[in-house]
Formats: structure tokens, C-alpha cells, sequence
């Protein structure tokens, strides 16, 4: 697979989203994720249910102050860039606030599979941290992604995440932009907050230039 290439998730190898080539910035400027539709459909606001990108895009080396490279990959000097203007993580802290975190139990053993072939030795370290502040739920089923017939966006992996979120009635924060607008696209909506993606970067640093901190700051 190359490294713009989509596994059968709406996932690169690097588990970026499906951005195309435009940036997601969240509308977030505090921590009410909640907007008046979800809660008038009694959205429960003490939890967040993460997708992996979520995960991935709070423990990257990007995210963690490691943004000054000039990668090989076009999609990670995209990020970068889109990093050192709009950090990710703050945004996801924000989102995050003092709410329980959970995931199911799918979108868990992907993000450790993930972590280890593809996380370096501090993205590693961190991303124990989250996942000790993390609740695993059994993968859930809900009405609406029932309601969903399979297409190149809607795939297993993301009914998993997504119908958790929905069974639980709670905010699910993604990258996966790709599954919303395909749901969408056969009248079934979700209760979500989007952030830009990220990817595991610290071991794509050994092939990286360093960028000059004059060119960093322009």
C-alpha cells in the first residue's frame, strides 16, 4: 500500500482521515462539544467516545512539538504545516475537557496494534498514558448503523466506533470524515466533533529534514 493509499476503513497506512486535500479545523474555542440538536436528543455530555484517530492524533510526535520536519511523504508535510498553524493537540484537550474517555473495544486493539508497529519509543510512552485514562466498552450495535449499508467509507471497523458513540449517546471525536459524510449521504447522522489528523511520525523522522526555525516562524 502507498502512503496515500486507503486501507478498507476510510484509513491510510498512517491512519490519517480522509481529508482529501483541504484542512479540518474544529469550531471548538471551548470545551461545549454539544451543540443544541444533540442536546435536545439527550446526548450525554460527562463522556467522549475516541476513534483512533483521535488517539493516534493526541500521542503523535507531531502533535508533541515535533512539527519542524520536511517529510518524504506529501501527506505528512501537509499535517505538519497544518500542525504548526493549528495544533491538534490543544484542540483535542479542549474537546476532551474533565469527560470520561472511552473507546470500544475494536477501536482499543487497533490503536495498540498500530502503536507498536508504527509508534517510535516516545509516541509509545505516551500513548500508554491515554490509555490508562481510557474506558473500553464491549463494541456496541445501534439502530442507526444498522441502518447502513456498506460502502468503501462505511466499513466494520468504523460501524464498531461509530455505533458504540451512538449506543452510549455520546460525542464521538474523529478524524473519519469520510464515514460522516457517507452516512450522511444515506440519511443517517451521528453525534461528533471532528479534528484535523495526525500521524505516528517519530520513526518517519529518520528519513525527515529538519526545517530551519527561520522558515518555522515565517
Amino acid at each position: 500500500m502507498s502512503e496515500d493509499e486507503e486501507d478498507d476503513d476510510g484509513y491510510s497506512d498512517d491512519y490519517d482521515s480522509d481529508e482529501d486535500e483541504e484542512s479540518l479545523e474544529s469550531d471548538e474555542e471551548d470545551d461545549n462539544i454539544i451543540d443544541e440538536d444533540d442536546q435536545d436528543h439527550g446526548v450525554d455530555d460527562t463522556k467522549v467516545n475516541l476513534d483512533i484517530t483521535a488517539m493516534i492524533a493526541y500521542v503523535s510526535a507531531m502533535t508533541n512539538g515535533r512539527s519542524q520536519f520536511r517529510f518524504r511523504e506529501k501527506i505528512l508535510n501537509e499535517q505538519a504545516a497544518w500542525e504548526r498553524e493549528r495544533p491538534v493537540k490543544a484542540s483535542l484537550e479542549r474537546m476532551f475537557g474533565s469527560r470520561q474517555l472511552v473507546c470500544c473495544a475494536s477501536a482499543m486493539t487497533d490503536f495498540r496494534t498500530i502503536l507498536g508497529t508504527l509508534g517510535g519509543p516516545g509516541e509509545r510512552e505516551r500513548g500508554e498514558e491515554l490509555i490508562a485514562r481510557i474506558q473500553v466498552i464491549p463494541d456496541q450495535t445501534s439502530i442507526k448503523t444498522e441502518r447502513l449499508a456498506t460502502s468503501g467509507k462505511i466499513k466494520s471497523r468504523s460501524l464498531a466506533i461509530f455505533a458504540t458513540g451512538d449506543a452510549l449517546r455520546v460525542v464521538t471525536i474523529t478524524a473519519n470524515t469520510g464515514f460522516i459524510r457517507a452516512a450522511a449521504g444515506q440519511g443517517v447522522t451521528f453525534a461528533t466533533v471532528t479534528h484535523e489528523s495526525r500521524a505516528l511520525t517519530e520513526d518517519k523522522e529518520k528519513t525527515a529534514d529538519p526545517l530551519e526555525v527561520e522558515l518555522v516562524e515565517s
